[in-house]
């Protein structure tokens, strides 16, 4: 058989760029899961054709590159790996198909999938995705589960998705010692969430989206997982958070300092932000000089 796999989205530049969840990029989960189900594939024998695009100059672009790269070849069947993302609120695998055709690879990979513990979230109509439509071959796009959706996330590893992909495709499977070795980006391949010290709540969870939109790691290195709990990795990326106050311009990390103290969030800290502020350092203990650094930031996660 041939086989032609594509890795969700661009893993440089600015466009077309993945969905984003718990610390983890999905062009970076696209391509973990998918170097395997391609190493997977070759080890039994298959010819595998990989239509990963790294960058492109637009969205557009990049949808033509996948679809010429899977064309240039007549294969037997097209496989998109992807991961949802709607806010924390959507939760498990779906497969999109030209006018949910119901494909039976498809259907055996989302059983597949959905026997790991996600919920089934059927067969789907794909005819509106540029991939399904404009590819040549029997296509298919995989949403494996939910990146911003931690329950969904706790159950991801990434060589089980691999292989409930090859065993839906071909009804059989090998270990990954036995296929061709591959090299994929340095990320952790099953997510798993530490038990919390302390509860946390929306102060908390503020700030670790905070810390992952600025790119502030905790101290191994990692992503949060935004969770909501405080922990000693939580604690260690929130430290690091830059000193906000009247001679400081931060407006994205003023914004989440304002909603904490309560006033209003503007990203500007006039001297009523100063003022509450000052009173949130009297009543918790801080030093009172009116700017959020190190000890501040850490008496929100209390």
């Amino acid at each position: 058989m041939i086989y032609e796999i594509n890795c969700g989205h661009c893993n440089q530049g600015k466009y077309d760029g993945g969905a984003i969840g718990n610390g983890y990029r999905e062009q970076d989960l696209t391509r973990l899961v998918g170097n395997i189900v391609m190493a997977k594939l070759r080890a039994q024998g298959h010819t595998v054709i990989n239509c990963t695009v790294d960058s492109a100059n637009s969205v557009n672009s990049a949808l033509n590159a996948i679809c010429a790269k899977a064309d240039a070849v007549k294969a037997d069947i097209f496989v998109s790996i992807h991961l949802n993302a709607s806010n924390s609120l959507g939760h498990g695998t779906e497969i999109f198909t030209y006018g949910a055709r119901e494909i039976p690879q498809a259907r055996k990979i989302l059983n597949n999938i959905v026997a790991m513990g996600f919920t089934n979230r059927g067969i789907k109509d794909g005819s509106h995705l540029a991939v399904v439509k404009n590819t040549d071959a029997t296509s298919m796009l995989v949403e494996l589960c939910f990146i911003d959706n931690v329950a969904d996330m706790q159950k991801f590893n990434d060589e089980k998705m691999a292989d409930a992909i090859v065993l839906g495709l071909t009804g059989q499977s090998v270990s990954v010692s036995d296929a061709t070795p591959i090299k994929v980006t340095p990320i952790k391949s099953t997510i798993t969430v530490k038990t919390p010290v302390v509860k946390g709540n929306a102060n908390v969870l503020a700030l670790q989206k905070l810390c992952n939109s600025l790119g502030i790691r905790d101290k191994n290195g990692n992503a949060l997982i935004c969770d909501s709990y405080t922990g000693e990795l939580t604690r260690s990326a929130v430290e690091k958070l830059p000193a906000c106050g009247i001679k400081y311009t931060q407006p994205v990390t003023c914004k989440v300092v304002q909603k904490i103290i309560g006033c209003k969030a503007d990203g500007v800290f006039w001297k009523d932000s100063e003022v509450k502020m000052r009173a949130w350092q009297s009543a918790h203990g801080c030093e009172v000089d009116g700017v959020c650094g190190k000890e501040s930031f850490l008496s929100f996660l209390k």
